[in-house]
């Protein structure tokens, strides 16, 4: 059996899809897709793809992993619309990281032939990394749970925003009641997320110098305990590092310390960002840290043009966490010029204490000559 379909477009779009469905016998093919150029003088460009379609009815097996990036009901009918959704397939295995999620469809044969005693299966689905395939990356794991029929159609979409970057497989198992696989696929992509930083339970290497950064990135939250391994860690406690680390975020949020740490590394780049000086860098400054240990303040008052006072700002909290209410931090500005705002004042517990705070800022005489003390964090 063989066929032959001729279907000329032209095309005035970058990019662009066309959808043909052909019938096939059980068999074995090659796929010839050409396309020219019929305004130049150019070889045409050819793509081959060999088809197996020679599959055993008497078992369970998947389709072709097919990614997309639009899914959703459909309210009309068209040759693009399939049992009823209406979708566009992802065209790519590379997720950069203005994409935030991986949606796929997948069609399951024959799983009324599974020799169980349950009328239904599971479809297991999970993404993992590729260099360590058994073990699904952090709560990236999914279940179904389909009657058994002759087709089954199955759509599932996967939150990556907090993915790291790395290569990766979609992997799907077919199982009965009893947790036998009765078939298997897989769908290799990679992923972009310089936002996301490879956080694991199974203490994945990290080399010392990040984990030496990322210390120096915590300590503004630690206990005098941590504080005392994080200025003793040495590249020898490699091992006893991963574990600290891991240990750290679970203790902060036992039910979820990936978000617990990916939340606060996005903070510290939102504070490099936004605080960040020619000599340190934003949660290194004052005003970086106030922001990573005690989250963005419920009003800011900026007093930069005053002309009788150094530029100064006044951080306002409703509540922070030692259960403090209606509390500010004063920082100022000595040289004028730059972002160098130091802390002044706090009417936070423990934090930096100057009742006369109002005159520093007139004069700047008291802290003048002082080198910034990183107030939060020596």
């Amino acid at each position: 059996f063989s066929a032959t379909y001729d279907t000329p477009k032209l095309i005035d779009k970058e990019n662009f899809y066309d959808l043909l469905r052909i019938p096939l016998l059980k068999g074995k093919y090659q796929m010839n897709l050409e396309i020219v150029d019929k305004n130049a003088n150019n070889k045409p460009i050819l793509y081959t793809d060999v088809l197996d379609l020679t599959f055993d009815n008497n078992i369970v097996c998947l389709s072709s992993i097919q990614p997309l990036s639009y899914l959703s009901r459909a309210e009309n009918h068209n040759r693009y619309i399939k049992e009823g959704w209406d979708y566009t397939p992802y065209f790519s295995t590379y997720y950069p990281e203005i994409v935030n999620s991986f949606t796929f469809w997948v069609e399951i044969y024959h799983s009324d032939k599974i020799n169980s005693k349950s009328d239904s299966f599971i479809v297991y689905s999970a993404i993992v990394a590729a260099e360590n395939p058994q073990t699904p990356v952090f709560k990236l794991s999914k279940q179904k749970i389909f009657n058994k029929k002759s087709q089954v159609s199955m759509q599932q979409i996967y939150n990556i925003d907090s993915l790291p970057s790395g290569n990766y497989y979609l992997v799907l198992e077919i199982r009965d009641e009893n947790d036998t696989i009765h078939a298997y696929s897989s769908y290799f992509f990679q992923r972009y997320n310089p936002i996301s930083i490879p956080f694991s339970s199974n203490f994945d290497t990290i080399p010392y110098d990040t984990l030496k950064r990322y210390f120096d990135y915590i300590s503004v939250l630690a206990n005098p305990a941590e504080i005392k391994f994080i200025d003793n860690f040495t590249s020898e406690q490699q091992e006893d590092g991963l574990l600290f680390f891991y240990n750290f975020w679970k203790n902060r949020n036992p039910a979820d310390p990936q978000k617990a740490w990916y939340d606060f590394h996005l903070k510290v780049m939102q504070v490099n960002n936004n605080y960040s000086t020619l000599s340190y860098k934003g949660y290194k400054t004052d005003r970086g840290q106030c922001y990573l240990k005690y989250g963005p303040p419920s009003e800011i008052e900026y007093h930069n043009f005053d002309g009788n006072t150094y530029p100064y700002e006044i951080w306002y909290y409703n509540t922070v966490p030692n259960g403090q209410v209606n509390v500010y931090f004063v920082f100022y500005n000595l040289d004028r010029t730059t972002k160098d705002y130091r802390l002044l004042h706090s009417t936070v517990y423990g934090e930096a204490k100057y009742p006369q705070w109002e005159e520093e800022v007139k004069y700047g005489k008291t802290l003048m000559n002082q080198p910034n003390n990183n107030t939060f964090d020596q």
